[in-house]
């Protein structure tokens, strides 16, 4: 629940049950590498002038970033 007295996302994440949620380590560490090398890829091809792929492979890893922190929290979503 959101406290509309705290400005941003401070108000989603500083409650009871985000302090009690337990980062999984490897799984976190696992799918932050996976995002990490997209990000790599995302930016070989920035620097070949693939700007579109670029953007592509950028928004994917951010996909990936955001993965990595749910299957870490145990919260994965549906799917693989």
């Amino acid at each position: 629940m959101r406290d509309p007295a705290k400005p941003g996302l401070a108000a989603y994440f500083d409650n009871a049950e985000m302090r009690d949620l337990r980062l999984d380590a490897e799984e976190f560490g696992r799918w932050r590498s996976e995002a990490d090398n997209a990000l790599a890829g995302a930016r070989v091809q920035a620097d070949a002038e693939l700007h579109n792929w670029a953007c592509f492979s950028a928004e994917q890893a951010a996909k990936v970033a955001v993965k990595a922190l749910l299957h870490g929290l145990g919260r994965a979503p549906l799917g693989p």
